[in-house]
């Protein structure tokens, strides 16, 4: 059986996949496709916008034979390390032939251009990000100024989203040395209803939206969480999510300090205090969920050690699945199935679940009783 995998979070859960799953099936020859996703909160530090269960249905509706979870530990990550902990889990699967990477108004030979250069990152390339950077311009802007100096027509494809993702996708697959093939897909191809571009403008502005809301239940819970300790607590505990940078710390600590009881600005007069164009407010709510669902540094750092993928959830109902009994007898690391949290917390008691998978898996539990009460907020 020929397997390829596809990464996204499919936020978007709007739009009907069933031709784009069609298109990747049948450019790579595959049998099965496997989609790995975030669970109940996004990489951009926000709640799903359907619970993990209900997406991973509607995803197999469409077309998908298998839907995996990536642990919240992985989720709240910068993009490259979400990027990098997906493709570990892949290729621990040990059984997957093919990644395909969405792309946008690109071809294949560019892309690989421009993943190749990033990759590597010259010297000189290095010199001039950081000189452009001296002069105000933010980390991204910068990126792609020199990127086209060096690769003309770079910037173009550095602009699109679905593009830097690709790029961080192939990236990752360099750094694993992975034995999974790659295949770029044009998103415009598969929905050419849809102008790829303005989708994306349009998302962006109801992600502002939709964040602004939670970000208003997001700080109202952090002040819940630290009313409940003394300060000598709470500092301590902070410093263990954050690994120890005591300035974030300090301003969490002097903005709840301020803040009145009836007050519901806390995430906004936080966010005035510690975001700016190289740390913005995505980076703020992935932290302050971190501090909510328990996810510390030293945790993180030690996943790290093992490239981040220490199991698999597998969501929906798999057992005459033939995919799934498939990954199970090839992976290298624990295969769990669930469609439900009641049979989740089954798994825990499984022989190959040591004390660190365990831990892991209940953050994972903990992000989903904090998508609850969050949820109805």
């Amino acid at each position: 059986m020929k397997i390829t995998a596809l990464i996204d979070e499919f936020q978007e859960i709007e739009i009907d996949r069933t031709q784009l799953f069609q298109k990747i099936k049948s450019k790579t020859n595959a049998d099965a496709l496997i989609v790995v996703t975030s669970g109940n909160f996004t990489q951009k530090g926000l709640s799903g916008a359907v619970d993990k269960y209900k997406k991973a249905d509607i995803l197999k509706k469409q077309g998908a034979d298998l839907v995996l979870e990536l642990p919240v530990y992985c989720t709240l990550t910068t993009f490259d390390t979400f990027a990098f902990a997906a493709v570990s889990m892949l290729e621990k699967l040990n059984c997957v032939n093919e990644l395909a990477i969405l792309c946008e108004d690109v071809d294949e030979t560019c892309m690989k251009e421009i993943v190749q250069f990033l990759f590597i990152e010259p010297k000189e390339y290095q010199e001039k990000v950081k000189l452009i950077m001296k002069n105000g311009s933010s980390f991204a802007d910068a990126c792609k100024e020199v990127t086209e100096e060096f690769i003309p027509g770079a910037k173009h494809v550095l602009e699109k989203p679905q593009n830097i993702q690709a790029i961080e996708y192939a990236k990752a697959m360099k750094r694993m040395y992975s034995t999974m093939k790659v295949t770029f897909i044009d998103v415009g191809e598969c929905h050419k209803n849809i102008d790829a571009s303005e989708f994306h403008k349009k998302q962006e502005r109801s992600d502002i939206e939709e964040a602004k809301a939670f970000e208003i239940v997001l700080g109202e819970q952090i002040k819940q969480k630290l009313v409940l300790h003394t300060d000598e607590q709470n500092v301590k505990y902070l410093n263990e999510i954050s690994g120890g940078y005591a300035p974030t710390t300090k301003q969490i600590m002097d903005v709840y300090h301020e803040q009145t009881e009836a007050d519901n600005t806390f995430f906004e007069r936080l966010a005035d205090a510690v975001t700016n164009q190289n740390h913005p407010r995505e980076e703020l709510r992935r932290y302050l969920l971190k501090v909510l669902i328990g996810v510390r540094h030293v945790e993180i750092t030690i996943c790290g050690l093992y490239s981040y993928a220490l199991y698999v959830r597998a969501l929906g109902d798999n057992q005459e699945n033939d995919v799934y009994e498939l990954i199970k007898k090839h992976s290298w690391i624990p295969v769990l199935s669930e469609c439900d949290e009641e049979e989740a917390k089954k798994n825990i008691e499984l022989p190959e679940m040591d004390d660190s998978r365990k831990m892991l898996l209940e953050l994972d539990w903990k992000a989903q009783e904090l998508y609850d009460i969050m949820g109805e907020n």
